[in-house]
């Protein structure tokens, strides 16, 4: 277990145009699905043997962030300005139906969309974006937790 079967190879071409993702990180969210979803693009760089992916972890306001296990996670600032193909990346409480939603981010979000962003959430982004109305053509991926809470009443 853990072995390929067969052997593995990297290509060394590059697959994708350089993007730049945008992790949010919101009150409560959880520090794993942020270290996870910057990993994941770290390892791709490594991988690759080149920077095919760069990424900025944010605030509302720039301010340190505490996470889900009262970590205070230090961000590199602001929401900064949208560039066409970047990725925002909302990282938010699972139970982010229960807090108040930001109309400083919910307008910066819209202006993404408006901008050609992609939208994605991580933990209870994915609820988040919804909530505000931009999950796209009512099809969602989310958390199996958050299944009760998107269900549309029959």
């Amino acid at each position: 277990m853990g072995h390929f079967d067969s052997e593995f190879k990297v290509s060394r071409g590059c697959p994708v145009e350089l993007k730049r993702f945008i992790f949010l990180a919101m009150p409560g969210f959880s520090a794993l699905d942020l270290g996870s979803g910057v990993d994941a693009l770290a390892a791709a760089n490594k991988a690759a043997e080149q920077i095919l992916f760069r990424w900025k972890i944010v605030s509302e306001d720039g301010a340190p962030v505490v996470s889900s296990a009262g970590m205070n996670i230090a961000v590199e600032g602001a929401l900064p300005a949208v560039q066409n193909g970047d990725c925002i990346v909302v990282c938010a409480s699972i139970d982010t139906q229960k807090g108040p939603t930001s109309e400083r981010i919910n307008a910066w979000l819209r202006k993404a969309t408006r901008q050609e962003a992609r939208l994605c959430g991580l933990g209870g982004g994915a609820l988040y974006l919804a909530l505000i109305g931009l999950a796209q053509k009512g099809k969602i991926c989310a958390h199996w937790r958050l299944q009760p809470v998107l269900r549309k009443p029959s």
